[in-house]
């Protein structure tokens, strides 16, 4: 695509004489320029270089009149440049910016002079120095960006002048355009570079600008299947083929997503795709030629593209030697089912990684790893009961204490706290100094509602570690539960030490001073402390609201506590306690309606003799 400076050209019809312009045939200072504009109009059409010279003795004739000069002398510009006059070119555009720096008319002839020289740093040089005069000139900054890529090869300058497309701050839809391809552009340096994430967010955010470029939608297609998006891959894919249903990349990525998910529907894609002498029509000739059950050849076929070490150890690459492999009884299946499964796992596909992993304990039930994989595919699934069994067989085979440990949290985690505890007892014997055990043990305790015992753990586990904020932060929890509370202050106040952003711990601090009506300045730094971690937690807003409660500041308590009561119920999580607090606050500014309502609601959540009292003493 070739981009030009907007030039404005005055394009008027006059009778034209055969001759120059002389003193003998004088004429109104506007006809000269008049007539030099039709003549260059006619001189271009027809390619007419008399013309042009004539043109160019109006054009002087017109600047020795003194009028509209830097127009005359960008016109004088033009001229002399498509009579090859290159110097006389770049001293007439040269007069016409130092009369009229605005213009751009005569910028764009400097930078097709200088192109045409071959001296790419000065046609920059040129697109540069307007652009410093009019930062808003997107097209020109484009142009620029396009020429330092292109002709001077300088991606980190291109790059740079891309990104100020994007920098700059206009939306209007005449300029999306230019965004649209800087981000195209910025894809495709960070593509050539192999910086894939980068290339992915530029791309995505053309796509967004126009979701209709097919180009965008090609590199698009490729990224995602590189990222094993196979969502993603095989919509845009599809998209393209939509237009054009025999492109070979399209059609060997569309075929790679159906592939993996062990899809017969690949077949027809792979085999359009596999005509294709590309990196993408080799893969999917190697795949097509395994679907096929063409061993030998797919073989062959796999091994060529072991020449391209960037292209050979892909997801479909493991997936087509473990079938030939299996076919062919050969142990190698094992190994290439591994890696598949590994590489599906960390890719986000829990069903080809558990297609993987399912073969291999088949093929040999001996494998401790691929039990572990099924039981962290299970256990991402929240199926702990699976990633239980998955993860028991696998400690088994391989006896680990750190498994043992993980599989007593997970029985936490599924609220059988005697086999959790059993567990952690477990690896308390092995490992009497590990403080992990007594840590998941009191948690689980406050879970289970035994505080005593909470309490007991947690101390120990503080006496094994006294560097984590978290221990620190449960004691407190058991101390207050046991109406310890001065001891559950102190702890907050260690585990704000440890780690002074943490949001949660700052929040239960401000909001147990805010409760006992203490330290209340300190009380609101920490919860807003809290807030700024965390502006949209709707447990914070209620500690704040309640902390402007015991301030006195009963107007603002009751817009933060409805605030937090509107973000609860947005996270589906309405609590009694902030029900109550707005009662207290309606009560206080003499609402005794809404008072009684919001204690009513407080108690349909949760039974509380206290509130029950409340509102039995106002109704």
């Amino acid at each position: 695509m070739k981009y030009i400076l907007p030039i404005i050209f005055l394009l008027a019809y006059f009778p034209l004489q055969a001759d120059a312009p002389s003193s003998e045939n004088p004429m109104p200072d506007w006809a000269y320029y008049s007539h030099g504009v039709a003549l260059k109009s006619e001189a271009l059409a027809s390619n007419d270089q008399a013309k042009m010279k004539k043109a160019i003795d109006y054009f002087l004739a017109a600047e020795r009149s003194g009028v509209e000069i830097d127009r005359v002398q960008a016109h004088l510009a033009d001229c002399y440049y498509y009579l090859g006059d290159n110097q006389k070119s770049i001293d007439y555009a040269r007069k016409s910016i130092s009369k009229n720096p605005q213009n751009p008319s005569p910028y764009n002839r400097l930078y097709l002079v200088y192109a045409r020289l071959g001296d790419n740093e000065k046609a920059a040089d040129i697109l540069q120095e307007y652009c410093l005069l009019n930062p808003s000139a997107l097209d020109t900054r484009f142009m620029l960006g396009e020429h330092y890529l292109k002709k001077m090869n300088n991606a980190g300058k291109s790059a740079e002048v891309f990104n100020s497309i994007l920098a700059y701050e206009d939306d209007h839809p005449s300029r999306q355009h230019y965004r649209e391809y800087a981000c195209y552009y910025l894809g495709y340096i960070s593509f050539q570079n192999g910086n894939l994430s980068d290339a992915l967010k530029y791309y995505e955010i053309a796509y967004g600008i126009n979701d209709k470029n097919l180009k965008t939608v090609n590199m698009l297609a490729m990224l995602y299947m590189e990222f094993l998006n196979l969502e993603k891959a095989e919509e845009l894919s599809s998209l393209y083929l939509d237009t054009d249903p025999n492109h070979p990349v399209m059609n060997s990525v569309k075929g790679q997503t159906l592939y993996i998910r062990d899809d017969l529907s690949a077949l027809p894609y792979l085999r359009r795709a596999s005509k294709d002498s590309s990196i993408y029509g080799l893969l999917a000739h190697a795949l097509y030629l395994e679907m096929m059950q063409k061993d030998e050849d797919a073989t062959a076929a796999l091994k060529i593209l072991e020449r391209y070490p960037a292209h050979s150890m892909g997801l479909p690459h493991h997936l087509a030697y473990a079938s030939i492999y299996g076919r062919n009884e050969n142990p190698l299946a094992l190994g290439e089912l591994f890696s598949a499964g590994v590489i599906a796992y960390k890719a986000k596909l829990p069903d080809v990684a558990k297609r993987c992993f399912n073969k291999i304990i088949v093929m040999n039930n001996k494998i401790a790893e691929a039990f572990y994989y099924l039981g962290k595919i299970y256990e991402d699934a929240k199926d702990y009961s699976l990633a239980i069994l998955n993860y028991k067989k696998a400690d088994e085979l391989r006896p680990d204490i750190e498994m043992t440990l993980h599989i007593g949290y997970l029985y936490g985690l599924r609220q059988n706290y005697n086999e959790a505890f059993r567990h952690f007892a477990m690896v308390n014997s092995a490992q009497p100094d590990n403080a992990l055990p007594y840590f998941y043990h009191g948690v689980f305790s406050i879970y289970n509602m035994d505080y005593k015992t909470a309490e007991k753990k947690l101390l120990r586990a503080v006496e094994l570690d006294n560097k984590s904020e978290s221990h620190y932060f449960y004691l407190a929890i058991a101390m207050q539960k046991n109406d310890k509370t001065k001891e559950a202050l102190n702890y907050l106040e260690k585990a704000v030490e440890l780690n002074p952003e943490n949001a949660m711990i700052n929040n239960y601090l401000g909001y147990l001073y805010a409760d006992l009506n203490i330290n209340i300045d300190r009380s609101l730094m920490l919860i807003r402390k809290a807030l700024e971690k965390e502006p949209n937690n709707g447990a914070y807003i209620d500690s704040l609201g309640w902390v402007y409660f015991r301030k006195g500041m009963y107007t603002e308590a009751l817009a933060e506590l409805l605030r937090a009561e509107k973000q609860l119920d947005l996270d589906a999580a309405p609590d009694s306690t902030v029900y109550d607090h707005i009662g207290d606050v309606y009560d206080k500014l003499g609402n005794r309606e809404q008072a009684i309502n919001y204690w009513k609601k407080s108690l349909n959540l949760k039974e509380d003799k206290i509130i029950r009292a409340k509102l039995k003493e106002k109704e």
